[in-house]
């Protein structure tokens, strides 16, 4: 009997202790949020938070999330005045469910974590995100009722929630009215529910015409102080080249001076970092202003119509470094682009 137990005892102590050390050390942050000067600390923590929610160890690109303290260079954010602005974390396999530390990103305008694995429901707490321009949430398997807080989120102009396990029976006043407001949100949620459907459709048509006729651009590359004048031009070249004013998204495109506020386009110590611009209808050639955006670490234009033929040298140079961009755009070109 003493033996006995002498043996379970141990061997249970043994057993146990090992497997909870084991499972409850992940791999440390390099990441010092209180050390770091990008961002505040609060929103760094978010993060880390989102990172550690969504099983940022496998997303598809993490490149410096956690590893580093220049949080701005992080892939799929974007900085602007020492706050982060905006988040394009879409297509990026993020599973679990979004965690109520988003709401320190205080100066967030756009928050894209479409077409991910995200689960659970919506936080009301998303409320706070006051700046929000842009909630995108759409192709998650998101489920439960819209929080009727989001009615909150007065500057919202763009929603998309399509494709998830969303409740359709918003009986929130307030939150219908925010809803249903035409000139604010893209037709998306309202094609999921069954009495605006029909409605919907039309709609989309009718706004699909006043856009193709391009506004003036009010943006002055000359007295705007985000980026240097170059890159500007080079930003408005892009758009113009590719039928900026049909792209799915333009949000900012040429109507403003806060070029690193505009939709996909992420800056670092006053320079275009990265563009985010991949499945966003743009069609047409690449132009060669292009290689004025000399800082440019990520560049993502997949899944759009645009010409693979590349004939300028320069041009070409710039898109083949590979130290340079993700594989999105190469992966689309022709075998023979590289030679040519």
């Amino acid at each position: 009997t003493p033996t006995s137990d002498a043996t379970a005892t141990p061997t249970s102590d043994a057993t146990a202790t090992p497997t909870s050390d084991a499972t409850a050390t992940p791999n440390p942050f390099i990441t010092d949020c209180a050390a770091q000067t990008a961002v505040p600390q609060a929103e760094c923590g978010a993060l880390l938070a989102l990172y550690t929610a969504t099983d940022g160890a496998n997303w598809i690109a993490k490149n410096g999330w956690g590893q580093n303290n220049n949080v701005c260079s992080w892939y799929g954010v974007s900085c602007a005045d020492g706050s982060v602005s905006a988040l394009y974390l879409d297509e990026n396999q993020l599973r679990g469910a979004i965690p109520p530390e988003l709401v320190n990103l205080a100066n967030l305008q756009t928050l894209r974590l479409d077409t991910n694995q995200l689960s659970g429901s919506i936080p009301p707490e998303l409320d706070r995100l006051t700046n929000l321009i842009r909630l995108d949430l759409a192709d998650n398997q998101l489920r439960g009722s819209i929080p009727p807080e989001l009615a909150n989120l007065t500057n919202v102009r763009y929603l998309y929630l399509a494709n998830n396990e969303l409740d359709p029976n918003v009986t929130d006043a307030a939150l219908l009215t925010w809803l249903n407001d035409p000139n604010k949100f893209s037709d998306d949620w309202r094609n999921q529910r069954v009495p605006a459907t029909p409605t919907a459709t039309p709609t989309t048509e009718a706004t699909a015409t006043p856009t193709a006729t391009p506004n003036p651009f009010i943006t002055d590359c000359a007295t705007q102080t985000a980026v240097p004048q170059a890159e500007c031009g080079a930003l408005l070249a892009l758009y113009t080249a590719t039928d900026g004013a049909n792209w799915k998204d333009n949000s900012g495109w040429g109507q403003n001076n806060g070029v690193c506020n505009w939709y996909g386009v992420s800056c670092a110590d006053g320079s275009v970092s990265a563009l985010y611009l991949d499945t966003n209808q743009l069609r047409g050639a690449i132009p060669p202003a292009l290689t004025n955006l000399t800082n440019v670490s990520y560049l993502y234009l997949a899944n759009n119509q645009l010409d693979p033929n590349v004939t300028d040298a320069a041009l070409l140079a710039w898109l083949n470094d590979p130290n340079k961009f993700s594989d999105d755009w190469r992966d689309q070109r022709a075998p023979a682009t590289p030679t040519a």
